[in-house]
């Protein structure tokens, strides 16, 4: 079966996907399976994203490049019937359909089907912006932190493609947190010297798209009074620490012990 996938992150074996793609069409996903038993794709279908799709990988979108539309709600009622109960972590944020024809030869704008797509979610469609930003601005961070450690005027050219990055890194993660902290928990030391820098290329991103950050706020329902188990058993909140108590780590308390040794 041919899919892809938009991958980020290499923190856990599987990462994070936030496209999936495969295809749903007249040839065969499957080797000797015909293509009217649908039923043995959807299958498939789950199989992967089952294998793929970890807990924690969050919000993503099933690009389907099939002509057969009107199999998208089968598939979609297959899913629901199979793979979602207690598995709410495979549940797309949207289902898309595609025609490869229209795509072919660099013809169609996959990145505007995408955006159009996520246009009906514009807290969602905000939150994967923010998502981009913080990935963006960690690489200006890491550009800059080896421009740094390869200038001339703090390192010989004998040092090598990364020169003095090693001692870079020592004296700003030293000056973050002590070199006892350092030596006992050096990930968290490196953490503790370039969240302040990654939040300042974060608070001075230029953005061309405002309207999808002002648009984030558009579904608010107000007032979010219940603070006890909603329907469903889903959580509601009434404020933001709330919501810092559900989504966040208690990094008060795990970092500072680290830290304090």
């Amino acid at each position: 079966m041919r899919t892809r996938a938009l991958q980020f992150g290499t923190g856990s074996s599987q990462g994070t996907f936030r496209q999936f793609a495969c295809d749903l069409h007249g040839s065969s996903l499957i080797e000797g399976v015909a293509a009217s038993q649908f039923n043995k794709h959807y299958v498939e279908i789950q199989r992967l994203l089952t294998n793929l799709i970890d807990p924690t990988n969050g919000p993503f979108l099933l690009v389907l490049w099939t002509d057969a539309t009107e199999r998208v709600e089968e598939l979609q009622q297959y899913l629901t019937d199979h793979a979602y109960e207690g598995r709410p972590h495979l549940r797309p944020v949207s289902i898309l359909p595609l025609s490869k024809n229209d795509f072919m030869n660099g013809a169609g704008d996959l990145v505007g089907a995408v955006r159009e797509c996520l246009a009906g979610s514009p807290a969602l469609a905000a939150l994967l912006d923010w998502e981009v930003d913080v990935a963006g601005a960690a690489a200006r961070v890491i550009s800059g932190a080896l421009a740094l450690a390869t200038s001339p005027r703090v390192t010989d050219a004998e040092a090598g493609p990364t020169g003095n990055l090693a001692t870079l890194l020592k004296k700003i993660s030293t000056e973050a947190v002590g070199k006892e902290n350092l030596d006992a928990h050096p990930r968290l030391a490196i953490h503790a010297a370039f969240l302040p820098l990654l939040q300042d290329h974060l608070q001075h991103i230029a953005h061309s798209d405002g309207n999808i950050w002002s648009e984030a706020f558009s579904e608010v329902v107000e007032p979010m009074q219940e603070t006890q188990q909603g329907a469903g058993g889903r959580p509601q909140y009434s404020s933001a620490r709330d919501v810092r108590r559900y989504v966040g780590i208690d990094l008060s308390d795990r970092l500072g012990s680290h830290l304090r040794g």
